[in-house]
């Protein structure tokens, strides 16, 4: 813990809306102090960004499962969940200790989900957006972590994401790109590059365009951002290695490498 400011944790509370159960978590990167935590940008986790953000609430999942009454909590800021931050260090470690968190859906139980008729459009638009992120996730700690290579191999049921489409706004140049990223995983390149190409110059427009490449060549699953620095060529070694463990990159990345 010695890297990190435990009084300056951010803590995420939630609260069953069925049985009234309280839950308290935080994440490590919390407390980081900002500039200092290693950061690999992957396509499908692009953000808005700002520099001088240093508060930003840690987020919450919009849909998981309450372990004492076994319903769904349809997670709603400032109704059952709010971000807070310790007064001091004594205080995030009570709630530190005392934290429990909710059971988080897997893809199956997602799915089965999806299926309910009595879901509201907000709450069927929820547990898409939810599925689309739960299975990117579980591919990008496959392809980091793991002894082989996990191949980009969606489902059938990952395909009904086109229904997700019309949903996903565009007036900011992150969602431009978030959308055009569920265009590409999709396997719709054309729409994709039609998105990226409408990205402002700005601290994203780089990002754009090496999204763009990547349509072109009709590859469909999330990748990594370079950085625009000198350490360009530790990335490259790494996304190219014929092994996961094979090579370790050794330098810190922060946001600031990427724009």
């Amino acid at each position: 813990m010695t890297d990190y400011n435990l009084a300056g944790f951010r803590f995420r509370f939630l609260t069953c809306s069925h049985c009234k159960q309280e839950y308290c978590y935080t994440t490590d990167w919390s407390g980081i102090v900002p500039g200092e935590d290693d950061v690999i940008l992957w396509s499908s986790n692009v953000l808005p960004y700002d520099p001088d953000e240093e508060d930003s609430p840690i987020p919450v999942s919009s849909i998981s499962r309450c372990t004492q009454c076994k319903e769904i909590i349809w997670a709603e800021e400032g109704v059952n969940t709010y971000c807070k931050k310790m007064l001091n260090w004594e205080a995030a470690s009570a709630a530190l200790k005392k934290a429990k968190r909710p059971d988080i859906l897997n893809n199956e139980e997602l799915l089965l989900l999806s299926s309910d008729q009595t879901l509201t459009q907000e709450q069927y638009i929820k547990v898409l957006n939810h599925f689309w992120g739960t299975f990117l996730s579980k591919y990008e700690i496959e392809y980091s972590f793991n002894d082989t290579y996990q191949e980009w191999s969606p489902t059938p049921e990952f395909y009904q994401l086109d229904k997700l489409l019309p949903h996903l706004p565009i007036e900011t140049d992150t969602e431009k790109i978030n959308k055009a990223e569920l265009f590409r995983n999709l396997g719709k390149f054309a729409q994709a590059i039609d998105l990226l190409k409408n990205v402002k110059p700005g601290i994203w427009k780089r990002t754009a365009n090496y999204l763009i490449k990547i349509s072109k060549k009709n590859i469909a699953h999330p990748v990594i951002i370079p950085p625009r620095t000198s350490f360009s060529n530790q990335f490259k070694r790494w996304v190219n290695r014929k092994r996961p463990r094979t090579f370790l990159i050794t330098m810190r990345f922060t946001m600031e490498n990427y724009f």
